[in-house]
């Protein structure tokens, strides 16, 4: 636990000396980020494999794999880019296991620190978001998904793109590399489809009634996948499951945050709420929407086709794909809480941060989510 302790510790304090030696606060952010980090790389590179739920199984099939030992189905359960990624390491590089790890952490985390420095107006708290919400845990753990989402996170720039085609492409070139390495990444053509549809009237019931929609159609639909493509016993039927909660939760957060955030600007609730608008109510509407970077719209879209997604799979085996949505979370909850007034904005900060820690503590530090305690180094293993 002394490891996870130092990483928090580190995360919370760095920004703060960097400001007293980093005149510029973007550098001063940016030092910080990469300090906090470089920290966390040392946490998932230099773990015993017995630190993740998953690890043992992962290093039993790399070591046979890079002794090239014959094709055995209950061993080599993996996608095949994935495969293919162990042999070029284990045969052609001859790396053990723990270059290997270290090399998947290195290429993830990197990737969450651009993720960050792009979309976060506030990288710190987006960092303790991804500790203390449990993304660090399941990442600990689920090697595969890690690198899939990271793979994914990495074409985002091209979302916005100017040139619906050639980004398109390059769009669905990558993804279809990160579904390779974890079949559950074919969400983010969802998320990448869902992403691109303009917000108009139309639009906006369409958003408002998809959640219903999926939802009434899951059961047969999500029967029929899994019997066709899981080939497993699994129920398909209507449970909420953990991950639609905490959706509804964020999702419930992110707009209260935003109509706040809008009064203290002077912008009517009534003009944003209404139908039948008059002009000067639009204008508010397009004022109170102005206020929304594009960082925080994407964060929020990507966030609530997550959720769509989730409330179709329900908590059947399909469900670690909520993982894809739950990932922006990072980034919209310190957007929204930053545009909040300065005394609103420390206390929704700090409330918040309380919760997050409580629940860390109670619904993963003390249930050992995933195996991820006691941590120990690959030396002392």
């Amino acid at each position: 636990m002394i490891a996870y302790l130092t990483l928090i510790s580190v995360t919370f304090l760095s920004p703060i000396v960097m400001r007293s030696i980093v005149k510029d606060t973007k550098k001063a952010e940016t030092y910080a980020l990469g300090i906090s980090a470089l920290l966390l790389f040392l946490v998932f590179a230099l773990r015993a494999p017995s630190v993740g739920r998953d690890i043992p199984g992962y290093k039993e099939m790399y070591e046979k794999l890079a002794a090239n030992l014959k094709y055995d189905a209950n061993t080599y359960w993996t996608e095949k880019g994935y495969e293919l990624l162990e042999i070029f390491f284990g045969r052609y590089l001859k790396a053990d296991w723990q270059v290997f790890l270290a090399f998947c952490s290195g290429f993830s985390i990197f990737s969450y620190f651009l993720f960050i420095k792009r979309y976060s107006l506030d990288p710190t708290f987006s960092l303790l978001i991804y500790i203390f919400m449990g993304y660090m845990i399941f990442d600990i753990s689920a090697v595969r998904t890690m690198l899939s989402i990271a793979i994914c996170l990495l074409v985002l720039p091209f979302f916005d793109k100017k040139g619906i085609w050639p980004a398109m492409a390059v769009t669905f070139a990558v993804i279809l590399v990160a579904t390779q390495i974890h079949s559950s990444a074919y969400i983010f053509f969802f998320l990448y489809i869902l992403y691109k549809i303009p917000i108009n009237s139309i639009s906006i019931f369409f958003f408002v009634s998809l959640p219903v929609f999926f939802f009434a159609l899951r059961g047969p639909i999500m029967d029929w996948a899994i019997s066709n493509f899981k080939r497993s016993e699994v129920d398909g039927g209507l449970s909420l499951g953990g991950n639609v909660i905490l959706y509804a939760l964020f999702l419930l957060f992110a707009i209260i945050v935003f109509f706040v955030s809008c009064r203290q600007r002077g912008i009517s609730m009534k003009s944003i709420g209404g139908v039948n608008l008059a002009a000067a109510q639009k204008t508010q509407i397009r004022d109170a929407l102005s206020n929304i970077d594009i960082p925080t719209m994407m964060s929020f879209r990507m966030l609530y086709a997550g959720a769509l997604f989730t409330i179709f799979a329900g908590s059947n085996i399909f469900s670690r794909m909520a993982q894809y949505g739950l990932i922006f979370t990072i980034t919209l909850l310190p957007n929204l809480t930053s545009k909040l007034e300065a005394k609103s904005r420390f206390i929704v900060k700090l409330g918040l941060l309380g919760l997050l820690a409580v629940y860390f503590y109670f619904l993963k530090v003390r249930t050992n989510e995933l195996d991820f305690l006691p941590y120990k180094f690959f030396w002392q293993a």
